[in-house]
């Protein structure tokens, strides 16, 4: 983003001509947006998320307005659709914090968190998919997921052994009947980790990156649990599970990791690969999801 194309913002929210601009690097993050904060003197400080597409736009923007009111988010301010001279972009409040950490942890911010998650899960939708794309929403998980599925192997196709392709293929297809009994559909924000929870002055203070979000099943939002990302919150786990359940019974989530989990893997592959940073900035988390996938195939093959 150049110093030009800030400027289209800038004039468009009528922001001071002293404003200054800092662009946020948040190392956890697996997104295409660009984020600055913005300081004004005689004001609060504010944030301008700028998306690549309209998509992930529409997601941040619905998500935010639904759950303005019901868990702890950042206010939206105003939101910018896409125009000639500008990427679709929200303007919103900067909440104050850090990113949940083993350290910060203790019984009512897991409880917190369980119960914001809960209150994420109780919103049931009519379908699986964009819920700004209403006709063209799944009635059905198995073929959300298999559509889903399929375009991220289309993106992995020459980058991952063809032979290696087919065994994805084939794991796919040996579990998936699990997607018969999930939770859903619903909402979900399906980046839910320690990343983007924020925490001040041992409290809750926002669930951030709403980007990803659209309507799934319950168990979507359980995967980075079983990817052993929330190590910082296992000390006070069942504070997190009883704040969860205040809301609403903890799905079964174990019965559709096997599937969920090569799923994502692969979608997470296809993403960086298509970002073109699988050899550069982003190696490491490839590595990580390709050992993922050879590890889910390897156990299958000493299964059989």
């Amino acid at each position: 983003m150049t110093h030009k194309n800030l400027d289209f913002y800038h004039h468009y929210l009528q922001l001071s001509p002293k404003a200054r601009w800092s662009k946020i690097q948040h190392n956890q993050a697996i997104s295409n947006a660009q984020v600055y904060q913005i300081q004004q003197d005689h004001q609060e400080n504010t944030l301008l998320k700028i998306y690549p597409h309209e998509q992930a736009f529409e997601n941040e923007r619905l998500f935010l307005n639904t759950f303005k009111e019901k868990i702890t988010i950042p206010k939206l301010i105003q939101a910018i659709p896409s125009r000639k001279n500008m990427l679709p972009a929200i303007y919103m409040q900067v909440l104050a914090g850090d990113l949940l950490s083993k350290d910060m942890i203790n019984p009512e911010i897991a409880f917190t968190i369980g119960q914001s998650l809960g209150t994420i899960h109780s919103h049931a939708t009519a379908g699986y998919g964009y819920l700004n794309q209403k006709n063209q929403l799944q009635s059905d998980a198995q073929t959300y997921i298999q559509n889903k599925f399929n375009e991220s192997i289309n993106e992995c196709t020459g980058y991952l052994h063809p032979e290696t392709i087919e065994d994805i293929h084939h794991y796919f297809t040996k579990h998936r009947h699990n997607l018969l009994t999930v939770d859903g559909p619903c909402m979900i924000h399906r980046d839910f980790r320690p990343g983007n929870i924020l925490i001040d002055n041992d409290k809750l203070s926002g669930i951030i990156d709403w980007a990803s979000a659209r309507s799934g099943f319950a168990e979507e939002d359980w995967y980075s649990i079983e990817q052993n990302e929330w190590q910082s919150i296992k000390i006070h786990w069942d504070c997190f599970l009883e704040g969860y359940q205040k809301i609403r019974p903890i799905p079964p989530y174990q019965t559709v990791m096997p599937i969920l989990s090569i799923y994502r893997s692969a979608a997470i592959l296809g993403f960086l690969i298509q970002r073109n940073t699988h050899l550069t900035t982003d190696q490491k988390l490839f590595q990580k999801h390709k050992r993922i996938i050879e590890h889910l195939i390897q156990k299958t093959l000493k299964e059989a």
